[in-house]
């Protein structure tokens, strides 16, 4: 039981970062009608670049310690990753094709992956596939895994041979495991991002924030095209106040314990069919019914608000801020997007709010430091709802392995994994 209640809080989580982050842009129609309309694309090409920085200021260690972190936080500075990508989707989100390279360097270190991917659990025949070229410096340590290995191109994640993962267990607990998947991929991934478009259009026409998230710009020329720009900004005081918004506007929709109550429905019998020897339908309905009466929306938007309260003179965001720009084209297609985000965690200030929070009266002399992120990123998307052709390589048993039988190795190889 303690089992599904955590799912479920899981995904309730999921829902309300999804509208809270995407409902920054609400304030202006025209931004979060192209928004949308680039949400519902058949077809795509695109290609982005990623840059993070992270650092961390105040930070005490022993000295051994100090040296392995020095490495690590060398490794994590200036990290970049150029993603190229061609994706084919039906209107539903049934059924999805991308081919994806994604170059990366870390540490100095450059790395290349190819990675392919082909969905469909449209009907019956439920389909999963993913292939990844094997970069150049994984292949000796797979080799090293397991030598059968030696020479193979490609890595393959392939559903039909999940039952390599279940073997010696009967067919219903295989089949049962199988339906879930079904069930996740069909309710979670195309019903519950409709459920959360839904309640996004409802936030967008209460929308009434007190201050201007998003800016128009005027018109620019981008990649040879005359595009509309928007600027979202956001500063420490602002990103705050909006948070707040944003969850009070959530907790105080009178209909919300009935929005709930579909969602969690709607998971409901993908958890049982996963779950159904330990709970029964009737009990997992009257699970959910005392999940419903035990929730106080007074308290908990009493709790919240007094956690904001408290974390007022914390700053999270950065003095360079939360900058995102958005490329509309004549179309309604946001067709280019760029930004920075300068983000501060100071987990001090952080842990002693919490234990404040939770009456821990207990202190420590230990200071805790303060992480930096700084992020830069840039997109494109071009060649939208037009004719994309999509090839997954040829597999063959010389030149592929299966996933799975890198993680259940032969019993001779096992010990290799040790080392």
């Amino acid at each position: 039981m303690k089992k599904n209640k955590k799912f479920i809080a899981v995904m309730l989580v999921v829902t309300l970062a999804i509208i809270t982050f995407t409902g920054c842009t609400a304030g202006n129609e025209d931004l979060m009608d192209a928004i949308k309309k680039t949400s519902s694309m058949k077809s795509y090409e695109t290609n982005a670049s990623v840059k993070l920085d992270v650092s961390f200021d105040n930070l005490q260690l022993p000295s051994q310690e100090a040296q392995n972190m020095a490495m690590v936080l060398n490794m994590l500075k200036n990290i970049e990753a150029n993603i190229n990508q061609k994706v084919v989707q039906n209107e539903d989100l049934t059924k999805f094709k991308a081919e994806s390279t994604l170059d990366y360097t870390l540490g100095g270190l450059g790395v290349k992956l190819n990675l392919w991917h082909d969905y469909d659990w449209s009907g019956d025949n439920f389909k999963m596939l993913q292939v990844m070229e094997v970069p150049g410096i994984l292949s000796g340590t797979l080799a090293q895994v397991n030598p059968e290995l030696m020479g193979k191109k490609y890595m393959v994640y392939d559903y039909s041979d999940y039952d390599k993962m279940l073997d010696g267990q009967d067919a219903e607990t295989m089949e049962k495991t199988e339906e879930f998947m079904k069930e996740f991929m069909q309710n979670f991934m195309t019903k519950f991002q409709q459920s959360s478009l839904e309640l996004l259009e409802d936030y967008e026409k209460d929308f009434d924030f007190d201050k201007k998230l998003v800016t128009y710009k005027g018109k620019e020329k981008v990649n040879e095209e005359k595009v509309s720009v928007y600027e979202l900004k956001l500063d420490d005081k602002t990103a705050k106040e909006y948070l707040r918004y944003s969850v009070n506007y959530i907790l105080d929709k009178e209909d919300l314990k009935d929005s709930i109550k579909d969602y969690l429905n709607m998971i409901k019998d993908m958890v049982y069919n996963l779950d159904s020897e330990n709970m029964t339908k009737e009990e997992m309905d009257e699970e959910i019914n005392q999940m419903l009466n035990s929730f106080d929306v007074a308290m908990l938007k009493d709790k919240f608000n007094s956690f904001m309260d408290k974390i007022e003179d914390i700053q999270f965001v950065g003095d360079e801020g939360i900058v995102m720009n958005f490329h509309v084209n004549k179309d309604g297609y946001v067709v280019s997007q760029s930004g920075t985000m300068d983000i501060v965690i100071d987990m001090d200030k952080l842990e002693e709010t919490f234990n404040k929070l939770e009456n821990n009266i207990g202190t420590t002399d230990e200071q805790l430091p303060t992480l930096n992120l700084d992020i830069e990123y840039n997109s494109n998307i071009t060649n939208i709802n037009g004719d994309i052709e999509i090839k997954l390589p040829e597999l063959t048993d010389e030149n592929s392995f299966s996933q799975f039988d890198l993680m259940m190795p032969q019993p001779q190889y096992q010990n290799n994994m040790l080392q």
